[in-house]
């Protein structure tokens, strides 16, 4: 059937509508159809977080101790003293003697006769590293000379000590074959406990 030239702009416009209508329709439901929200950049606060602890590293109870041995001067004989030590960071602890022995003004009285009484000093402080700070049976005499290296010098290595007894032991080593002539004996030693940080 011929479709004569009225019909056929007719229908021209009417596709030419529709795909107008189409277009229009596709904007509008674009238009209307929310985009992707994109997510505001994040916020941050920092906090530092500090604190302190302050280094402790001392020795317990008084400052002076006497240790007495009253008549008994013999070879062997010992006493101890107690001490508390207190130190939360490694630490050294050396000692000295102010004679290097047990020493009496009293003057000398022949051969054999002396007026000095050689010791040894000892002790052992547990620490948390597992082996102690110690010194074992230490000559007076290198507690008087002292010098690096020598006995008179004991580290708790990577340990430290938090309220530990230890008890430190002074025995006497007179020499062989000789007599104390008779007197008052005395001797000063200081022991020092030095953080090492």
């Amino acid at each position: 059937m011929a479709v004569d030239a009225k019909t056929r702009s007719t229908a021209g416009a009417m596709v030419c509508g529709a795909q107008r209508a189409g277009l229009v329709a596709a904007a509008l439901l674009a238009f209307a159809a929310p985009a992707a929200a994109t997510p505001p950049p994040a916020d941050e606060v920092s906090v530092l977080l500090k604190g302190r602890i302050p280094v402790v590293c001392e020795f317990g109870g008084p400052q002076f101790a006497i240790v007495s041995f009253g008549a008994d001067l013999a070879p062997g004989a010992s006493r101890s003293l107690g001490v508390n030590v207190n130190c939360n960071v490694p630490y050294a602890v050396t000692a000295s003697s102010r004679f290097g022995a047990l020493v009496t003004n009293s003057r000398t009285g022949g051969p054999g006769i002396v007026t000095e009484i050689p010791y040894e000093l000892s002790f052992a402080i547990p620490t948390t590293a597992g082996a102690p700070a110690s010194m074992d049976g230490c000559d007076s005499a290198v507690l008087k000379s002292g010098g690096p290296g020598s006995c008179a010098r004991a580290s708790s290595g990577e340990g430290v000590s938090l309220n530990q007894q230890a008890a430190v032991t002074i025995t006497l080593r007179p020499e062989s074959g000789t007599t104390p002539r008779a007197g008052i004996y005395a001797d000063v030693i200081v022991m020092q406990i030095v953080p090492q940080v």
